[in-house]
């Protein structure tokens, strides 16, 4: 089952000190935009909500997603590990960050029920600025990135832990990949990629 999946992956990693949690598995294995949430206790469960989005919206947000490889490679070991230090600090800043983040997820399931893309693009940015209050999750050239990139996109976050690899943005304009690539032309190691929500989920064949 898709459940039992997730939280053998989540042991693996824990087993292997690569730390990381149960988005990505998530992410990989459910079809379409999901809405998940792990309530605190043990053993952790984890349950998934897949949101009931129009095809029409989304055919539109397929035209305004792209994925950018930032050209610097990470691993989201030490990242997390300032995350659970930070966690564990218990300063009211901390504390109210994490409220924050569970009530962005909320907005973020309404603009996408909504299919209202500047919005979607707009709390991706919230949610960035949220998650760089948990670690230290930005470099310099990421931050000159979003610079340039800003008005082109209603907003963007890197995806994962943060540090590097992939940003995801939401274009202002549809099927914006040449813009975007032109805004980013002479970063190093940097390439633009076309991305759509997966419907299928993983499939066993």
């Amino acid at each position: 089952a898709h459940t039992d999946l997730v939280h053998a992956v989540l042991q693996v990693e824990q087993m292997l000190t690569t730390g990381g949690g149960w988005q990505d598995q998530v992410g990989g294995i459910v079809p379409g935009i999901k809405r998940c949430s792990s309530a605190a206790k043990l053993p952790l469960v984890v349950e998934t909500k897949v949101l009931p989005i129009s095809a029409e919206t989304l055919s539109l947000l397929n035209r305004h997603i792209l994925l950018v490889y930032t050209g610097t490679p990470r691993l989201a070991r030490g990242l997390l590990q300032d995350v659970v230090r930070r966690w564990h600090s218990a300063q009211p800043r901390i504390v109210h960050n994490v409220g924050a983040l569970v009530r962005t997820a909320a907005e973020m399931e309404d603009a996408l029920l909504r299919g209202d893309v500047a919005a979607v693009g707009a709390l991706l940015d919230t949610y960035w600025a949220q998650k760089k209050v948990m670690c230290d999750a930005e470099p310099a050239a990421v931050r000159r990135m979003l610079q340039r990139l800003r008005p082109h996109v209603h907003g963007a976050t890197l995806a994962g832990a943060g540090g590097g690899g992939f940003m995801l943005v939401v274009s202002r304009e549809p099927d914006a990949a040449d813009d975007i690539a032109r805004a980013l032309g002479d970063e190093d190691g940097v390439s633009v990629h076309a991305a759509a929500i997966d419907q299928a989920g993983l499939v066993f064949v």
